[in-house]
């Protein structure tokens, strides 16, 4: 019996301490999310089909940052030192000033990008 118990108290407290990790926030309004970046403890990057959307402040308030995404739907995201990447259905977007404007860097309208990865140090076969 004690052992019943004790498995109930415990599993009643690790619910608890799962449950109370997520909070609802005020957004962003955008439907379906198809990815989302944590940079920082304040601010996270959301990726959507209408964009990129940007909370500096835990998710209280959100920015959307689509200019130069045209209407692309965003498939994932990545961030590097200062850049953040977007993968689309029309290839990868480049932002430099936190997802405020987009730059096309990597055209691809046969194939939609669905992840980004990068790589420190890429093997290259040796010539023989």
């Amino acid at each position: 019996m004690k052992k019943y118990v004790f498995l109930f108290l415990l599993s009643s407290v690790v619910t608890n301490t799962l449950l109370a990790q997520f909070v609802l926030t005020n957004g962003p309004q955008t439907g379906q999310i198809t990815d989302i970046l944590f940079a920082s403890k304040d601010t996270a990057y959301v990726s959507s089909y209408q964009g990129v959307f940007k909370t500096v402040d835990k998710g209280n308030t959100w920015q959307r940052g689509i200019l130069g995404l045209g209407n692309f739907s965003v498939n994932c995201l990545a961030k590097k030192n200062n850049n953040l990447y977007a993968g689309t259905n029309n290839g990868i977007y480049l932002s430099t000033d936190n997802a405020l404007t987009w730059t096309l860097i990597s055209a691809s309208r046969e194939l939609s990008v669905l992840l980004i990865v990068f790589l420190k140090q890429v093997y290259q076969p040796k010539q023989r």
